[in-house]
């Protein structure tokens, strides 16, 4: 429970950043990776290969923004992996799938009303809390 706060926590604070300054803090993004590492070692709830799994669709993303000339943030990237570390693999990568679907939706709807063009971004964080949320609800009923 203490590992969903803190995830939850996490992702809040790094969607206000994303959606006001279109950037976040790399400073928490470090500091939650040190406390998920240090939740690991004290209560072990998960393996260190799970844990080396969970950082694998953050590392994707790190490399699809280097090829991608920053059209996905290293952010992102950056907070996917801190994901995986407190998630694990198979967890993370079902929460980063979801939060794709949700951000495809909402940038075809945003296209959609001319809100946005082809050319705009939309934050992704948000879409990886709202995903999160999800998956969470969903675990506790």
């Amino acid at each position: 429970m203490i590992t969903s706060c803190a995830v939850m926590a996490m992702l809040a604070l790094c969607s206000v950043e994303d959606i006001r300054h279109r950037r976040v803090n790399s400073i928490l993004i470090l500091l939650m990776g040190m406390v998920g590492v240090c939740f690991h070692i004290l209560w072990r709830q998960q393996t260190f290969y799970s844990m080396m799994a969970g950082l694998l669709p953050g590392i994707a993303l790190l490399g699809i923004s280097f090829l991608s000339r920053q059209a996905v943030g290293i952010g992102d990237g950056l907070v996917v992996m801190v994901m995986g570390i407190f998630l694990g693999g198979s967890r993370n990568l079902q929460i980063l799938c979801i939060a794709l679907f949700i951000s495809a939706v909402i940038s075809l709807v945003l296209l959609l009303t001319k809100r946005k063009s082809r050319k705009d971004s939309i934050p992704f964080i948000p879409c990886l809390l709202i995903a999160y949320l999800g998956v969470f609800l969903l675990c506790i009923v």
